[in-house]
């Protein structure tokens, strides 16, 4: 198991050179779920200047792609409280310095529910990004189809790490909603 994810088999290389660390074509599978990942972690700039050995300073490039992941398996290690279940299908390009890292990620999450209340699919984008020491994700063009409703999602929820701050607009035309929901979990407006 690799972050409670139930591999069967991986493969793939790892170099280790004095400026960084090279992955490529590394796969991680279990059943029909297949993870790849590609990329450098490295202590160099793009034009070859050595950087620190801060761990910290090393850049990053880093490509991951998911196909058919079983959401309950990946969402099982943060204790949601909440009953997830479907596939997931996700691109994830994580690039700058791992202090300070850019996340840009498109998803497909298909066949699933929450809480028993079935979902067809949710697509969407999203970034994360570090803003004032903070951990913002800010979500664009997410489609969520379920046969009662299709709502439109855009926005941000940011403070991750302790309440988090969310300001979100939601969009539909099964029901006259077309409003924005601001505020944190203790405290919602809308």
């Amino acid at each position: 198991k690799l972050y409670f994810q139930p591999f069967d088999k991986m493969r793939g290389s790892l170099a280790g050179r004095l400026r960084g660390l090279y992955l490529k074509e590394f796969v991680m599978e279990h059943g029909k779920s297949r993870w790849t990942a590609e990329g450098m972690l490295g202590y160099s700039d793009v034009s070859g200047n050595l950087l620190t050995y801060d761990p910290l300073d090393m850049g990053a490039k880093i490509q991951l792609h998911i196909k058919e992941a079983r959401v309950e398996d990946l969402v099982r290690p943060l204790n949601l409280g909440v009953k997830v279940t479907g596939n997931l299908d996700k691109d994830i390009v994580i690039s700058g310095k791992l202090r300070n890292p850019h996340v840009e990620g498109k998803f497909h999450f298909y066949e699933g529910s929450v809480n028993d209340m079935f979902l067809q699919k949710v697509d969407g984008s999203y970034n994360v990004e570090s803003v004032n020491g903070k951990l913002v994700f800010m979500v664009k063009d997410v489609h969520v189809e379920t046969p009662w409703i299709n709502m439109e999602v855009s926005g941000t929820v940011s403070d991750l790490k302790n309440v988090p701050l969310f300001d979100l607009q939601l969009k539909t035309n099964d029901v006259m909603l077309d409003d924005s929901m601001m505020g944190n979990v203790f405290n919602t407006q809308f």
